[in-house]
């Protein structure tokens, strides 16, 4: 409970609910069947918000943060992937895979190669990462995906800046912002 994250997205009625009534099929019990009355509970959360340092702050530059980064490729799909590849590998992250974006939804002789995602990670940012929010782990590993749309290939990712104004935590934010940055070398060099 003792975490920032949480502990800015998560209410207090919220928390007292969880407290009270536990969560299913979870190690989390449900504490008035435990013995405490609901002014004891009322006391935990009131404990566990003393956890909680400063609330961050809203930053307006944020707020008008595209939904996803992308830029336009003049080589082929696969001349583009061996670019991002070797993008990738120039930034210190490891190569995890690369699929086509519908694999395991169609027959695999029917996957469309002109539509790709390539997986990939830097083991030391992602457990920083996860120290600060584990949150953060519902947009890692890092992914870019190529698509081919009518002939032209274009190169996206998520923009993690974007999505770290969802936990509500300033650390989390810059270690966001600098992932932003990452993935915008990595979509020039891959393109270039």
């Amino acid at each position: 409970l003792n975490n920032s994250g949480f502990l800015r997205s998560a209410s207090d009625q919220m928390i007292k609910a969880t407290l009270m009534h536990g969560r299913d099929e979870t190690p989390m019990p449900a504490y008035l069947q435990q013995g405490l009355k609901e002014s004891d509970i009322n006391d935990v959360v009131a404990y566990i918000r003393s956890f909680e340092k400063t609330v961050a702050s809203h930053d307006e530059n944020t707020i008008n943060e595209p939904y996803y980064l992308e830029a336009e490729s003049s080589q082929s799909v696969q001349e583009t992937i061996e670019s991002l590849k070797q993008a990738i590998v120039g930034k210190n992250y490891l190569l995890i895979r690369i699929q086509n974006l519908d694999n395991g939804m169609v027959d695999k002789s029917k996957e469309d190669s002109g539509k790709v995602i390539v997986y990939f990670c830097n083991f030391k940012l992602l457990n920083e990462a996860l120290a600060i929010d584990p949150r953060i782990g519902l947009f890692l590993p890092c992914r870019v995906t190529v698509v081919e749309h009518k002939g032209k290939v274009r190169v996206m990712a998520i923009n993690p800046t974007h999505l770290s104004r969802l936990f509500n935590n300033d650390e989390l934010n810059d270690l966001c912002k600098q992932m932003r940055k990452t993935y915008e070398v990595i979509l020039e060099e891959a393109t270039l």
